[in-house]
């Protein structure tokens, strides 16, 4: 899921820009790189930029939807909030292009309410606001919590969770890990495939003949894992493979 709306936030002040995007991440970039070269079109978020530094800023998203319909609804929504709220904002348009006025029902705005209350109203979340998020990734909990992360190894460590897998996880490497996963993958989707004793006995033997284990894997659609237990319950090792053990 990539489309939703998102907050830049300035740690001295508190105050908020509020936005939308097709693709969140790549629009925090494009918001950095204008506001690192002078020109972005807001000025008083420019200006916030170049009087308090790039560090003093986070970029986080609020709300993930993939119906790109819903995004005016849900970014007037959390200007709604914001405003009730008193917190001050960038933006200079109080109202989006379109559906204004739209209201959610109860349980959306439940949702949002809450949302937008752990972002803007904790202790944690103003500390949090002080650090600058630079090209973050995003991990979504096995309880639909999503954080932006900078140093996945520190994370990792903090959740109890394999560091290289978390690494492989926010690099769109592998579709999940522990109940985590990438709220951004392009991966196709997972699916489980059966080898046939045809498609087994010819990967053993490819495998006897020189051919990679990775190779094998990749061009009969499963795991690496998969082809060498495989050839261990076949008794099939490198030295049969003409090599030495190691």
């Amino acid at each position: 899921m990539k489309s939703g709306v998102y907050k830049i936030v300035c740690g001295t002040t508190n105050t908020i820009y509020i936005g939308q995007s097709k693709h969140v991440i790549k629009r925090f970039q494009q918001h950095q790189h204008l506001l690192r070269k002078g020109t972005h079109p807001n000025t008083h978020l420019q200006a916030a930029w170049k009087k308090y530094g790039a560090e003093d800023f986070t970029f986080n998203p609020l709300v993930f939807d993939p119906d790109l319909e819903n995004l005016d609804k849900i970014e007037q929504e959390t200007f709604d909030i914001a405003f009730d709220s008193g917190v001050p904002l960038f933006n200079q348009r109080k109202i989006t292009s379109t559906n204004k006025g739209v209201k959610f029902c109860q349980e959306t705005r439940n949702q949002i309410s809450i949302a937008a209350t752990r972002q803007f109203g904790t202790s944690e979340a103003r500390e949090k606001h002080s650090r600058a998020y630079h090209n973050p990734y995003l991990l979504v909990s096995p309880t639909g919590e999503v954080f932006t992360v900078v140093n996945l190894t520190a994370f990792a460590k903090e959740h109890g969770l394999h560091g290289g897998s978390i690494c492989a996880l926010a690099k769109d490497q592998i579709h999940s890990h522990n109940g985590w996963t990438n709220p951004l993958s392009n991966l196709p989707p997972k699916t489980s495939y059966i080898l046939s004793d045809k498609d087994k006995d010819s990967i053993c033997l490819r495998y006897s003949q020189g051919e990679g284990s990775k190779e094998l894997a990749q061009e009969f659609g499963v795991c690496r894992n998969s082809v060498l237990g495989l050839l261990r319950r076949r008794d099939i090792n490198a030295k049969q493979r003409g090599r030495r053990k190691r």
